[in-house]
């Protein structure tokens, strides 16, 4: 997205390219595919959000679902940063007239000035064989990110999260496979 090379693959570009920590970002998140399904409960609250997902956004229905969440589609480089705040949807990408070209939207905007990010972003592939990023799914991401941050849901999500990686027997994983859709659940449960 930003133009980035990754730094361990520096040596497979020009000089001069500029370098940064890369990841693989999944839109929507990797945690929506992810659940014991020997497990009732587990499987009952994937179900509830993925009927919501598909009532909210029908566009998605047949683009993803739960074992398809890995699908190429579904993902893009970010830089390491990028990538946090895009998953905490603190930053995402609003679509614009032009195919494949994006308006960084940020929900904290003194981050979006500290973090290197273009004005605008036309995403390409430097693989013509691998597709884009669905429009489809960086438009939910950027609707749920709308909606997150007018609630103020989003602030209370990211504090339960903060809450959460403190408490010693919770780890969160970095890999993003933690089911931080039930530890959230209950934190908010708990406080109405």
């Amino acid at each position: 997205m930003t133009g980035y090379v990754d730094l361990k693959h520096r040596n497979k570009y020009p000089r001069g390219m500029r370098v940064e920590k890369t990841e693989c970002a999944h839109i929507l998140p990797f945690s929506l595919g992810d659940f014991n399904g020997k497990e009732p409960r587990e499987v009952e609250n994937k179900s509830i959000i993925w009927a919501a997902i598909f009532r909210y956004f029908p566009a998605l229905e047949g683009l993803i679902s739960a074992e398809t969440i890995n699908c190429l589609e579904n993902a893009f480089t970010l830089t390491k940063s990028l990538h946090d705040y895009f998953g905490e949807f603190i930053f995402t990408l609003e679509q614009t007239d032009k195919p494949h070209t994006y308006r960084p939207i940020w929900y904290e905007e003194d981050l979006g000035s500290s973090v290197n990010c273009p004005d605008v972003v036309t995403l390409t592939s430097r693989n013509p064989s691998l597709p884009l990023p669905s429009p489809a799914l960086l438009q939910a991401h950027c609707a749920i990110a709308k909606i997150l941050d007018v609630s103020g849901i989003g602030r209370e999500i990211s504090i339960a999260i903060y809450d959460a990686a403190m408490e010693p027997d919770i780890f969160i994983r970095p890999d993003g496979s933690t089911d931080l859709a039930s530890i959230i659940l209950q934190r908010l449960l708990m406080q109405v």
